[in-house]
């Protein structure tokens, strides 16, 4: 008899079991810790900011825009400045019932769409995709209900954004709402409705100038100036945002004693224009009144103060309302033609050419040529535009009947590279340098190639381009004895801590000499007097200036029948107060004797009366 038996061995199925048993615990311990890999490493970044996003305040602050101003004699006159509207959010955390807030909140988001009128500058930004909430109705059923009482998928989505969710703690329902607006949260209490002032823009003037100001707009939840003003100097206007972060509890509310971080912002600078508002209405209404009249397709006005060259007006038609400027139909419509369209300026060139002659002692105003009507060069017949031929002219005769042969009779005095170099120092084939975005720098490359046709075809403003404000810019030379100073457009800029800094007129070079720029400030006179600008005068005062008619080049080179008609000139001759360039694009009459003549009187006669200028000349 054994008294210890000896253990009997585990059959072969348990042994599979424990080790199977094993195997799934080393296999669910490695999945745990590859896990919590993953969560506390590889995603650490994006569970961090989800929990911050449920614990921590962080608001920018948006500082105050800065306003555009003009000066005037009464004071600063405004042309871009903030309005308060409000950004209306919900908090779903503090919704009791997102049923019946909804009820109320759809109706009115409706009636917000369909009334059109959203805002006081009359446009209603939104964020997020709510868009399907406020779609216009049709009509055919209740804001709420439809005709068989089934719910309202428009409300249905509301329903469902107004309630809680983990990840979202804010919802934004509408930007740049009105003021009286807001009265159906104060007439309904609704809790977890809240609005904030939100700053909009204003542009009192509208249409007027808006080429000029440009716009501010909406990207997605940034705020960003457009063209114009507005966009060339959007980074001084914006000013500077700051930032408040701090902590929240499980519903919401800041946490007091938590440690808190605020960065004040530091709001935009305020632009002051050199623009007179009274000269650039009158410019800008008679502008449109001239297009219209005449069927063009467009037209272009720049004033400017020839001893300073302060832009004194500036103008473009078609123009929009850049209050509305999310109702145009075309883009283009934003860009300024002012400075961003080169055209090939016609005979508005030749008191240049005739500058060039002047000075460079190569001609003087008796001199005389004989004009044959036609002049041919290297294969090319260059003819007057009248298709006459007038016999012995002096260069008065040139200006005064805008002859071809003429002004490249002066050319082939002066001499193409003295001509030349006389072209770049009246500022052409580059940019003027106004403190406005898109401007563009013409073209004198023609003007490069070997022989005498480019430059006896420039002599007459084709086959070379120029800007509106390069043409006006480059008359300033002209009018006040013979120094050009470069256009400008800021006058002052006040910085919100109120420092100042200040524009001055920068002359730039002097051009021709003081007699060059009498003798042929005379010669316009006469041009105007005695010549085809008749219309240009006003009558009592010596006006200077110069028509031109230039034909438009098709896509195939080849010239067309549509013309660009331009006027530039000055007055009173004896101590100018302006230079003015007037350009119409295609008008239904032929010469710009017609058409931009006539408009520059009618300008020239405000100014003048405007700065009480008293008569050159008597009646």
């Amino acid at each position: 008899m054994r008294l210890f038996s000896r253990p009997k061995r585990k059959t072969d199925s348990t042994e599979r079991r424990t080790t199977a048993l094993s195997l799934i615990y080393v296999l669910m311990g490695f999945f745990i810790i590859v896990r919590l890999f993953f969560l506390q490493v590889i995603e650490f970044k994006y569970y961090n900011a989800l929990a911050s996003g449920q614990h921590d305040i962080l608001e920018q602050l948006i500082p105050k825009r800065g306003e555009i101003y003009a000066q005037t004699e009464t004071g600063l006159y405004p042309l871009a400045i903030n309005r308060t509207s409000y950004i209306v959010k919900a908090i779903p955390s503090q919704i009791e019932d997102p049923e019946e807030t909804a009820k109320i909140l759809l109706p009115w988001l409706k009636e917000l769409r369909e009334r059109g009128t959203k805002t006081e500058d009359e446009k209603i930004e939104q964020l997020l995709d709510i868009k399907a909430l406020i779609e216009k109705n049709d009509g055919t059923s209740s804001p709420v209900l439809d005709e068989a009482d089934n719910i309202d998928p428009e409300l249905e989505k509301l329903i469902d954004k107004l309630k809680v969710k983990p990840d979202v703690y804010e919802l934004y329902l509408l930007k740049g709402v009105n003021k009286d607006d807001l009265k159906i949260f104060t007439e309904n209490e609704i809790k977890g409705i809240y609005w904030t002032p939100l700053a909009s823009r204003y542009y009192p003037d509208k249409n007027i100038g808006s080429h000029l100001i440009g716009f501010f707009s909406y990207l997605s939840d940034d705020q960003k100036g457009q063209y114009g003003l507005e966009g060339n100097w959007d980074d001084l206007l914006r000013g500077r945002s700051g930032i408040f972060r701090g902590k929240k509890d499980a519903v919401g509310s800041e946490i007091s004693i938590a440690p808190r971080t605020l960065h004040q912002a530091s709001n935009g600078a305020d632009l002051i224009l050199t623009i007179e508002p009274a000269i650039q209405y009158t410019a800008c209404t008679k502008l449109q009144q001239q297009v219209e009249k005449l069927e063009a397709v467009g037209g272009s006005v720049v004033i400017l103060d020839p001893d300073t060259g302060r832009i004194l007006a500036i103008c473009a038609y078609p123009d929009y309302d850049p209050n509305l400027y999310n109702k145009v139909e075309s883009i283009g419509v934003f860009t300024n033609p002012v400075i961003s369209h080169a055209y090939e300026p016609g005979s508005i060139m030749k008191p240049i050419t005739m500058a060039a002659g002047l000075d460079s002692g190569a001609v003087e105003p008796d001199d005389t040529y004989y004009d044959e009507g036609e002049i041919k060069i290297a294969g090319y017949t260059i003819r007057n535009s009248d298709f006459k031929s007038h016999g012995t002219q002096t260069m008065v005769d040139i200006l005064e009947k805008s002859l071809n042969t003429g002004a490249i009779y002066v050319v082939e005095k002066t001499g193409t590279e003295l001509f030349r170099k006389y072209l770049d120092d009246f500022g052409f084939g580059k940019k003027t340098g106004v403190e406005l975005a898109g401007e563009v720098s013409g073209n004198l490359s023609a003007l490069d190639r070997k022989g005498f046709i480019q430059a006896a075809t420039a002599s007459y403003g084709h086959g070379l381009t120029v800007t509106p404000l390069q043409m006006a810019a480059a008359f300033i030379p002209i009018a006040n004895g013979g120094t050009y100073y470069q256009p400008y457009i800021i006058d002052q800029i006040i910085y919100s801590d109120g420092r100042e800094k200040n524009f001055e007129p920068k002359s730039v070079r002097q051009i021709i000499s003081a007699k060059t720029s009498a003798l042929l400030s005379g010669m316009l006179v006469s041009v105007v007097k005695n010549g085809q600008a008749s219309k240009a005068g006003v009558e009592g005062y010596l006006v200077a200036g110069k028509t031109g008619t230039a034909f438009i080049a098709g896509p195939d080179g080849r010239y067309t029948n549509q013309t660009i008609q331009s006027f530039v000139g000055f007055a009173p001759v004896e101590h100018p107060r302006f230079v003015m360039l007037v350009k119409l694009d295609q008008p239904k009459v032929k010469f710009a004797t017609q058409s931009a003549a006539p408009l520059f009187g009618e300008i020239a006669d405000f100014i003048l009366k405007y700065y009480h200028v008293p008569p050159s000349e008597l009646k």
